[in-house]
């Protein structure tokens, strides 16, 4: 729900402020481009940082990983900690 209308919410003003530009209502205009502008850049930051930690998570996974199968190897191989 929540990604839903973050994202639809743009569009919402973008036809808005369509009507209002046919209408020649020039303070609504205004302000229906203020809110498109502030709700679409909230939109490309959720979306730029729900990317960035999707790959920073997949990268702690990894490296946590390999590091845990590493270190499994070693104790099987009487290197590792045995404790």
């Amino acid at each position: 729900m929540f990604w839903t209308s973050l994202y639809v919410t743009p569009l919402f003003w973008a036809i808005f402020l369509f009507f209002d530009i046919i209408g020649v209502k020039w303070m609504w205009a205004i302000v229906c481009l203020i809110s498109m502008v502030l709700s679409g850049s909230n939109m490309v930051g959720y979306y730029k940082c729900s990317g960035e930690q999707k790959s920073k998570v997949s990268n702690f996974l990894y490296s946590k990983g390999t590091a845990g199968i590493s270190n499994l190897i070693m104790s099987g191989m009487g290197g590792g900690n045995n404790k």
